[in-house]
């Protein structure tokens, strides 16, 4: 039987305290604008979501999203936010069990990390684990790991589908992971000398780090771990506290979520450009998302041809770039 948990229930546990979710299993409805108590779930062009009660992991209801627009760009998202209080590096895992009827697209968890002075600490991503949802399938748990450093204080949670299809969401739960207490092993040592080695001589924010304190955390960090996809706990801490040092945009990706973005063959968004009053260019870039060559030189080519197009047929007094 489904248990309803109430909101940011702390449950003590030595010297720190597991956040759970509020309203895990939807069995809440909301009131108002609120589909679900405890969730954040806000309208969004070419999607609906509901509570529904003919499909279910556990208990009565779940929340079922449909996607049916054109715009690939645009995704539906339902979020929470969690209180911890760790006050010592902490591995926990984000679970949620997903059913899917004809997805074309993806769905994904994410969470932010912040700190006491509401800075964002952290950020981890699904995809960038290499999760990948679509098609049609039936009630699979997916989750999402994190390392919170002890100045976390609190988490912004999502999941969301992107693309047209069915999904729905059941079931959110918070677990903490713990290694086995013995040495990591020779596979996981290699890895993460080589990483904090490319991370030590290239990161713009390498003498903002406290190197001694970091070896240590990632000594006691690695106890255990056997694969080179545990390791990927040690990489996120070390990015972890880049972000605290500034560096807001370094990011790992794993094999699979490398080879996924190395080989895109489509891109969201496309340039735009036109006059303005007082003969100001404006050009529109979004945000591109592939290293495939030939999208690249393609993508590049269009701006330029814009701007030639708008420069050509227009006496041009300046440019606004919008990016």
């Amino acid at each position: 039987m489904k248990r309803t948990i109430l909101s940011c229930l702390l449950i003590l546990c030595g010297s720190c305290c597991i956040a759970q979710f509020s309203n895990p299993g939807f069995e809440l409805p909301g009131s108002g604008s609120s589909i679900a108590s405890g969730w954040n779930v806000f309208p969004v062009e070419g999607y609906s979501a509901s509570l529904v009660a003919d499909a279910a992991n556990s208990g009565r209801h779940s929340l079922k999203m449909v996607g049916s627009g054109s715009d690939r760009s645009k995704f539906m998202n339902v979020s929470q936010n969690l209180a911890v209080d760790y006050r010592a590096l902490k591995k926990i895992r984000i679970t949620a069990f997903v059913k899917t009827r004809e997805l074309q697209g993806n769905v994904a968890l994410w969470c932010q990390i912040w700190d006491g002075n509401r800075k964002r600490i952290g950020f981890e991503n699904s995809g960038m684990q290499g999760l990948t949802v679509s098609g049609t399938g039936d009630w699979k748990q997916v989750g999402l790991d994190l390392l919170l450093p002890r100045e976390a204080k609190s988490l912004v949670f999502g999941a969301y589908t992107m693309g047209t299809g069915t999904v729905w969401f059941d079931d959110f739960a918070v677990q903490e992971l713990a290694g086995s207490g013995g040495p990591p092993s020779a596979e996981v040592l290699a890895l993460s000398r080589e990483f904090n080695a490319i991370v030590r001589k290239s990161a713009i924010y390498r003498d903002s780090i406290d190197w001694k304190v970091m070896d240590e955390d990632l000594a006691e960090l690695g106890r255990g771990l056997k694969t080179a996809n545990d390791a990927q706990v040690l990489h996120s801490y070390v990015l972890g506290q880049l972000r605290k040092a500034g560096d807001n945009h370094s990011f790992l990706q794993n094999k699979v979520a490398a080879q996924n973005y190395a080989s895109a063959t489509s891109v969201q968004g496309k340039p735009e450009a036109r006059l303005l009053e007082g003969g100001v260019g404006y050009i529109s870039v979004p945000g591109f998302g592939s290293v495939n060559r030939e999208l690249m030189e393609s993508f590049a080519s269009s701006i330029q041809k814009l701007i030639g197009e708008l420069d050509q047929g227009n006496d041009i007094k300046g440019w606004v770039v919008d990016l």
